[in-house]
């Protein structure tokens, strides 16, 4: 990915829709339906899929890897991620409200936090993800949804340094 098109996508709610939308399959997948991430969770996943840093020290990575050994090979993944995650927190809500609002994810306010269940198994026949890009993108945002799926969200926050 170059700087262009890394800035692109950090301003694109479109693709920051379908990232969090296969951020929630995923993680629904892992739980086996029993959870959805939370919205503290799902804040994270946009800043982390736009930065190509991270992209490729895990879109290959395997699922059964985890979050620490990501973290453990790739010590670099949570440096400014807290600063990305606070400058970005507009495009995230945007694109949270972007993916309700066309059907990719549903938001459950029953709790305390809202949570975002995915209401589709797969995307509208009419998305591309051609793109190598894209691939790598979403690759990472299945991992982190598996990944993110097994620590607790305090535990989560801590190996990411983020404050909340």
């Amino acid at each position: 990915m170059d700087l262009q098109f890394e800035t692109r996508l950090a301003q694109n709610a479109g693709l920051g829709a379908v990232v969090l939308w296969q951020f929630a399959e995923s993680y629904m997948k892992a739980t086996e339906n029993e959870s959805a991430p939370s919205l503290f969770k799902a804040l994270l996943v946009v800043p982390l899929c736009v930065h190509k840093p991270t992209v490729e020290a895990v879109w290959r990575m395997q699922f059964k890897s985890g979050i620490v050994k990501a973290l453990s090979d790739h010590p670099e993944i949570p440096v400014g991620l807290n600063a990305r995650v606070e400058s970005m927190l507009f495009l995230s809500f945007r694109s949270l409200s972007l993916a309700c609002g066309v059907g990719l994810l549903k938001a459950e306010r029953a709790q305390p936090v809202p949570r975002y269940w995915s209401r589709r198994r797969t995307l509208p026949p009419d998305f591309s993800t051609e793109s190598a890009d894209v691939k790598s993108i979403l690759g990472a945002s299945r991992r982190m949804g598996r990944w993110f799926a097994e620590v607790e969200e305090v535990a989560l926050f801590q190996l990411l340094m983020v404050g909340v």
